[in-house]
């Protein structure tokens, strides 16, 4: 008998062993401790349990049995997607795999490379056009507060009146309540506290100061992209904040502390507070 299929018998014989063993039934997976786990073991935010439990629904309603190939098929879907879509999708897998007990199954999948896409930085004329271009009230204190404080979306989403110090222009969110985002304080300019002591009328009563935006409010945002040539988003005014910092010569320490860089236990040794 041939000595290469002497030794490769015994390898068969392992491989149907594993491939027994690396099926996962979803119909027995009990989504309501997998979701206390995301809260209490992992210390996840709301939103992030909401957004691994929407990825994994999709998941399930692509296969019965949790296995690679079931996941390597999954996951074809986002090849040649933004890599940060396709990451978003393995590290919910990731995290049910590790419920589980069953890391084996995804520990040959790796993430992506997440490159830095080019940027052009953005003038004080480019960002005035921008401005101008929008037409009421709540849009342009968005975008004001955005470009002046570098808060985040769910940042500015979650703010209350109690987070917000008028008198200081300061800001002090409280939305992050899982372990993957942090913030700790940042301010806004002259200009944007004008706009907003007469926002903050329009919202008397309401728990949240910046609602989700309307179709309207999404629809005057994309008006003024066309109007004005400039792809000006969230992400792009807290980038822009970021570089406007540096360059107006701001510690590199207190704009990380500002853009929720630093773990908060570290502050206190990174951020020198003066004495009165």
């Amino acid at each position: 008998m041939n000595s290469w299929w002497v030794l490769r018998l015994p390898y068969e014989r392992v491989l149907a062993e594993e491939d027994v063993a690396s099926v996962h039934d979803l119909s027995k997976v009990d989504f309501d401790k997998f979701k206390l786990f995301l809260e209490t073991d992992l210390k996840l935010s709301p939103r992030t349990v909401k957004d691994k439990l929407r990825i994994l629904r999709k998941f399930i309603a692509s296969t019965p049995t949790i296995t690679v190939d079931s996941i390597r098929q999954y996951l074809s879907r986002y090849n040649g997607k933004e890599n940060g879509t396709y990451n978003n999708q393995l590290k919910a897998l990731k995290t049910l795999t590790k419920f589980l007990g069953r890391k084996d199954l995804t520990e040959t999948f790796t993430f992506a490379v997440e490159y830095e896409k080019p940027y052009k930085r953005l003038s004080k004329a480019d960002l005035q056009r921008f401005y101008n271009a929008l037409k009421s009230l709540d849009t342009r204190t968005r975008f004001l507060m955005y470009a002046s404080s570098g808060l985040r979306p769910v940042e500015l989403l979650g703010l209350t009146e109690k987070d917000t110090d008028m008198e200081n222009r300061m800001i002090i969110p409280s939305v992050h309540k899982g372990a993957t985002k942090r913030s700790w304080v940042s301010f806004f300019n002259t200009e944007t506290e004008a706009l907003m002591k007469e926002y903050i009328l329009t919202r008397k009563g309401k728990e949240k100061l910046f609602p989700r935006e309307s179709h309207r409010m999404v629809n005057e945002w994309e008006n003024a992209q066309k109007e004005t040539g400039l792809n000006i988003t969230a992400k792009v005014l807290r980038r822009w904040f970021s570089d406007e910092m540096g360059r107006i010569g701001i510690p590199d320490r207190y704009v990380d502390a500002m853009m929720g860089h630093i773990p908060r236990k570290m502050l206190s040794a990174t951020i020198h507070r003066p004495k009165p």
